[in-house]
């Protein structure tokens, strides 16, 4: 069986194009989209051991690059500045890719190639730093200009982790699936500030989401919306 990327008309539902890609069986990764020169954009795919550029407008395969090298990708990439970055992989891998490239780009657009790894959580991009966390509750946080690591930490009493990080006010928000929220000054070496856990027994999974100033939680009982007293 053939496996492809697709594009929509989110209008109609129609397929506007599909390009086969039969690697990518093994992502369960969000494509992104890349600002690159001329006002343009590329469509970006995190794959097993590769990652891919598309033409987000007709479909045409443009340009790959050596990737997280694993045969499962689960993380997301983040962009931004034309620069693709990829963390994941049980072994561990980062890499930071200058996108706008043809064909192979391996070895002129590669920017550096890090370990670090983050298997099931994507990472997540705020200023100068791209913090990520593995599903052992371990967090990471690497320049992304240089890939230099600035930190890394086990959180104490995670336990796991499935869902994604996110940033808001210079502090990240980690969830555990069963241990609270931690939250972290994303300054410095990374400062636990406080561990918050609700009343619910079940698993936390899903990523967190921000709207309003007001934080979203869902475990698999219930849909939870904190905001501050003030609110």
């Amino acid at each position: 069986e053939s496996k492809s990327v697709i594009a929509l008309d989110k209008k109609t539902g129609k397929q506007v194009w599909r390009s086969d890609a039969d690697n990518v069986y093994g992502s369960w990764a969000t494509p992104v989209l890349v600002d690159v020169a001329n006002g343009k954009s590329e469509l970006v795919l995190n794959a097993p051991f590769e990652m891919w550029g598309f033409d987000p407008d007709s479909g045409d395969f443009l340009w790959f690059a050596e990737g997280v090298q694993d045969n499962t990708i689960c993380g997301s990439l983040i962009a931004r500045d034309g620069i693709v970055y990829a963390i994941g992989g049980r072994s561990g891998s980062a890499v930071a890719v200058k996108a706008g490239g043809r064909d192979d780009v391996s070895k002129s657009h590669i920017l550096w190639k890090k370990s670090l790894s983050s298997y099931v959580p994507s990472p997540v991009l705020a200023g100068d730093r791209i913090l990520s966390v593995n599903e052992r509750g371990i967090v990471g946080c690497l320049n992304a200009k240089t890939g230099e690591q600035l930190f890394q930490q086990r959180l104490s009493n995670a336990g796991g982790v499935y869902a994604s990080p996110i940033v808001v006010g210079g502090k990240a928000y980690l969830v555990t699936r069963q241990n609270g929220t931690f939250v972290m000054d994303l300054s410095g070496k990374g400062e636990v500030l406080a561990q918050n856990k609700l009343d619910d027994d079940t698993d936390f999974n899903a990523s967190p989401a921000v709207t309003d100033g007001k934080l979203l939680l869902r475990s698999n009982r219930r849909l939870y919306c904190i905001a501050s007293k003030s609110e």
